[in-house]
């Protein structure tokens, strides 16, 4: 028996399995399945279970905000890009030297791993974030529940 030849053919069954699982169609609703992990529902913190969704690569959040919300905390991520795309309403983002205000639907912010940030909704917002790539840091409290958990 040829060990190496027996990896190497386990990994190809590996990435066939993997390959076939991504060709399947995976629908939900966003607020309703990032619920558990604060809008969070695509990244590294969910439970294999969640197919697709548990991923690596990018982590995606639906944010919704009252107006007069606001996150008046440092945030980081000290190791992903991070894109923020207004839905809806209106969100003034503030890091150490400027400040944006997401005013237009559509309008974006997109700045790299280490720039803290904090923000307020100036009136009922929603907010599409995605980070790149998913890892996981020292603070991942928030993210610890399998998907299978949500709406419980």
């Amino acid at each position: 028996m040829n060990m190496e030849s027996d990896y190497a053919q386990g990994e190809v069954d590996q990435e066939f399995s993997l390959h076939h699982e991504c060709l399947a169609v995976l629908s939900g609703n966003a607020s309703v399945d990032g619920a558990s992990h604060r809008g969070w529902f695509v990244g590294h913190f969910l439970a294999d279970t969640c197919g697709l969704r548990a991923t690596r690569l990018v982590e995606v959040k639906w944010g919704t905000c009252s107006a007069g919300e606001e996150r008046p905390s440092w945030g980081r991520s000290e190791q992903a890009t991070t894109l923020c795309i207004l839905l809806k309403g209106r969100v003034q983002f503030s890091f150490p030297r400027e400040a944006h205000l997401l005013a237009h639907e559509g309008d974006y912010l997109l700045w790299p791993a280490g720039i803290p940030h904090h923000w307020k909704a100036l009136e009922e917002s929603c907010v599409l974030t995605v980070r790149w790539p998913s890892i996981a840091e020292v603070d991942t409290a928030h993210r610890t529940r399998p998907c299978d958990t949500i709406g419980r």
